[in-house]
C-alpha cells in the first residue's frame, strides 16, 4: 500500500481491503482499476475519510459504478463501514464469531440490518446460511488473517486461527479441485463445497489450508493461458514416477 501512496494504517487496509473483496467480480485489471478509482475518491485515505470526511467530499463517490455496483450502494455500504468504525474502532469485529462460518454469517447479517425484504443491497452480502460459498469474503479474511511475510496477506486481523480459514471458492477454483480429485465430480461451489474443500485442504496443510488457494488459482490461470484444457494441463504437471500433484500429502 506504500508503494501506492496509501497509508499503512490498520483502517485504511480494512477499508482497502474490503473494497476489493467486493468489487471482485470480472477482470482483474478492471477489479484494480475500479478499487484504485474509489479509493482516489477518498484521498487515498479511507480510514480518515469514512471518519471525517464532510457531506461535500462524500459527493465525490457520486458516479462510481462496477458492475451491479451502483454509486447509491457504495454510499450506503460506506455509512455502514462508517459507523461501525466510529463506535468500535476497527472493522474486525464484524466477522468475529466461534467459526469463520459464524463470522461470514455476522457480517452479512450486519450489513443487512434494516434493510427491507427485497431490497437491492442483499444481494452484495452473502451467507453461508443461504448456502453461499462466499468467495470474496473468504479471500477477504486469507488477506487480513493470514500471514505470509511477503505482504500479500496481511496479518492484520486475531478474530480467527490461520488454521481455520478456508479457500475462497469459485466456478474456477472447483473445476481445478475437482481435476486434482480434492472435490467429487460435479461439485459447484456452494459453502456444501468449502467446508468439503476444507477437510481435504487440512490434510495437505494443517496448519495454513488456506495457502492452497495460490495452487488452486494459479494451476487454473497457468492451463488458461497454454490453452490447453484443464485435465491435460494438469496430466503434463504430473511427477515422473505418476503420482500426481498432490502425492502422500506432500504439499504443492
Amino acid at each position: 500500500m506504500r508503494e501506492k501512496g496509501i497509508e499503512y494504517h490498520p483502517a485504511n487496509v480494512e477499508i482497502a481491503a474490503l473494497v476489493a473483496a467486493h468489487l471482485a467480480w470480472g477482470r482483474r485489471d478492471i477489479i484494480l482499476a475500479k478499487s484504485w478509482d474509489l479509493l482516489q475518491r477518498m484521498d487515498l485515505e479511507p480510514g480518515r475519510f469514512l471518519m471525517e470526511a464532510s457531506a461535500l467530499e462524500w459527493q465525490r463517490l457520486k458516479g462510481f459504478m462496477h458492475r451491479t455496483f451502483q454509486d447509491s450502494d457504495m454510499l450506503w455500504m460506506l455509512g455502514k463501514w462508517s459507523a461501525y468504525l466510529e463506535e468500535h474502532g476497527s472493522l474486525e469485529t464484524m466477522f468475529a464469531g466461534p467459526t469463520v462460518r459464524d463470522g461470514l454469517h455476522r457480517y452479512a447479517s450486519l450489513m443487512k440490518e434494516g434493510l427491507e425484504k427485497g431490497d437491492r443491497m442483499h444481494k452484495h452480502f452473502a451467507s453461508p446460511a443461504q448456502g453461499s460459498a462466499c468467495k470474496r469474503m473468504n479471500m477477504l479474511l486469507r488477506w487480513m488473517v493470514r500471514d505470509d511475510e511477503q505482504g500479500v496477506d496481511m496479518g492484520l486481523w486475531k478474530i480467527h486461527s490461520i488454521r481455520d480459514l478456508h479457500l475462497p471458492l469459485d466456478v474456477h477454483s472447483t473445476s481445478t479441485a475437482m481435476a486434482l480429485g480434492l472435490l467429487p465430480a460435479k461439485a459447484i461451489p456452494n459453502w456444501k463445497a468449502v467446508e468439503m474443500l476444507g477437510v481435504e485442504a487440512r490434510q495437505i496443510c494443517s496448519h495454513d489450508p488456506a495457502m492452497l488457494d495460490f495452487a488452486l488459482f494459479g494451476l487454473g490461470e497457468e492451463a488458461l493461458r497454454s490453452g490447453v484444457p484443464l485435465s491435460d494441463f494438469l496430466h503434463q504437471c504430473m511427477k515422473p514416477d505418476g503420482r500426481g500433484l498432490i502425492p502422500e500429502q506432500e504439499g504443492l
